[in-house]
């Protein structure tokens, strides 16, 4: 995956076999919300990656909102899009990717899912 600054981001985790992808979508109050309650910014900037549906705008625009690193941030605009290849329907949803391969998906995503994530299970 490519994020917003250009870094590729692999899927397998560099400490962490497991990558939780959040897709996300702006103007989503719930989407919003959920990035509010993300105070965990160690643990964001190992495994946490964030898909932004609208594009490198809207992507841009929701890194400055929320002080998140635009190397940790995927602009859902390439074809085919991340949230199809994934079979999510809507945001906030989570997928938990674990060596390469989906383990579990999250929808819509809620804090306790990422929490539930982060303790290992």
């Amino acid at each position: 995956f490519r994020a917003i600054s250009g870094d590729l981001l692999d899927a397998r985790g560099e400490r962490d076999p497991r990558v939780f992808l959040l897709f996300v979508s702006p103007h989503c109050p719930r989407c919003e919300a959920l990035l509010a309650d993300l105070s965990l910014p160690a643990r964001v900037d190992r495994v946490l990656c964030f898909v932004v549906n609208g594009g490198a705008e809207a992507a841009e625009a929701i890194a400055e909102a929320h002080g998140l690193d635009r190397g940790k941030i995927i602009a859902d605009t390439a074809e085919p899009r991340l949230c199809d290849a994934f079979g999510i329907p809507g945001a906030p949803a989570g997928v938990v990717i674990a060596d390469g391969a989906v383990t579990s998906k999250h929808g819509p995503a809620r804090l306790e899912d990422v929490n539930r994530f982060f303790a290992g299970r």
